[in-house]
């Protein structure tokens, strides 16, 4: 890798490898042409009587780790039993390294054939948090058969570290440069235009991390049938304040209600006919 790619992982990335109890979840290894990746796997099924099947591919954020991942939203969804994966892409956890941002699409994409091969008759849905949501939304953008997309605080990596004097500091003044170092597979922007599954997208109204500015972008330009939950005063990693849980608790069930309809006739997004 280059020098100023080297810079890019640095002032995005933050892997950590320690050791962290799973509990009750249970590991999955998925090969990749650069090594093993790890997802570790729970169930939830609601207290009614299920009607579908659903496998949750959930993306932590740079910070996060699938080890200690809950089982949000789907302990939401009252028609679902839901088997959940979180992912710990390479550099992260027990997946193995090195953590840049250039083997992302490759865990990706390694990730979703695992799931559809070991799971085929379950819908497939998708889920981000932060930096987590530049994978999930590269997934939706490149598979027609995602049943639906629940992201929070996405970063459109390249316009803000170009843009942002926060990251100019960091980088040495070279930010334009290192931004372009972001594999383009990874723009938010591009692939949301691209992307034509139901979409639940939240977002944290005082998030200084990823500023709601840049989130619009990646909401405006999405393809897909789409909702957005403000976390009202929220930062970027606040919890959802009791005052709204009720219209939280209707969001996530809106999404699942898009989720179970039959969309056998949604455009294909590379056919040039997305919404």
């Amino acid at each position: 890798m280059s020098l100023l790619s080297k810079i890019a992982d640095r002032t995005i990335l933050c892997p950590t490898t320690q050791w962290i109890d799973p509990g009750d979840k249970e590991r999955v290894l998925i090969q990749t042409a650069g090594g093993s990746v790890e997802a570790w796997s729970e169930t939830i099924q609601p207290d009614s009587n299920p009607t579908h099947q659903a496998i949750l591919i959930k993306f932590p954020g740079t910070g996060g780790r699938a080890e200690r991942s809950g089982v949000y939203p789907a302990n939401l969804w009252d028609r679902l039993t839901t088997m959940i994966w979180t992912v710990n892409h390479r550099g992260w956890g027990g997946s193995e390294g090195p953590a840049t941002l250039q083997n992302f699409t490759e865990t990706c994409d390694a990730v979703w054939g695992a799931a559809k091969r070991s799971h085929p008759d379950k819908k497939v849905i998708l889920y981000g948090n932060s930096l987590g949501c530049v994978s999930a939304i590269y997934l939706a953008s490149r598979q027609t058969d995602v049943a639906g997309l629940y992201i929070r605080n996405p970063p459109p990596l390249h316009q803000m570290i170009a843009t942002r004097p926060r990251y100019a500091w960091t980088s040495l003044g070279m930010s334009k440069w290192v931004a372009n170092q972001i594999p383009a597979e990874l723009d938010c922007i591009a692939n949301a235009k691209n992307s034509v599954c139901p979409l639940l997208f939240l977002t944290s109204e005082k998030d200084r991390v990823v500023p709601p500015r840049y989130q619009d972008k990646v909401f405006e330009n999405f393809s897909g049938i789409k909702k957005r939950f403000w976390i009202q005063g929220g930062g970027h990693a606040s919890t959802i304040p009791d005052s709204q849980s009720e219209e939280y608790v209707t969001s996530c069930r809106w999404l699942q209600g898009q989720i179970l309809k039959n969309r056998s006739d949604k455009p294909d997004p590379h056919s040039g006919s997305g919404r």
